[in-house]
């Protein structure tokens, strides 16, 4: 590392012990790489209201392709959690569009 001149910044590194949330980027990385809690059951509940409501009761931000940017979403889900990309995607397919 420093052979390239690069060295470390003290103001930008912590160690968290394991009982805490230690995320990078975004990203929980504690046992393996997730997102976190709330943007998950943000994102479900987004799912859901689109099931009950309709999708367009939930395009707040008026995303002109609302449809993609929901599966863009979940995709980057699925490539944390396949899990929980799977149990959104699920949900997902059950929204008339």
């Amino acid at each position: 590392m420093t052979a390239e001149g690069h060295s470390l910044n003290a103001r930008k590194t912590r160690v968290r012990p394991a009982s805490t949330r230690q995320s990078v980027t975004g990203i929980v990385v504690n046992d393996h790489p997730n997102m976190p809690r709330t943007e998950y059951d943000r994102l479900r509940a987004i799912l859901h209201n689109c099931v009950t409501h309709g999708p367009g009761s939930q395009n707040h931000s008026a995303h002109p392709e609302f449809r993609s940017h929901l599966l863009g979403r979940i995709g980057w889900v699925h490539s944390l959690n396949a899990q929980g990309g799977a149990r959104l995607r699920r949900e997902f397919d059950r929204i008339e569009w």
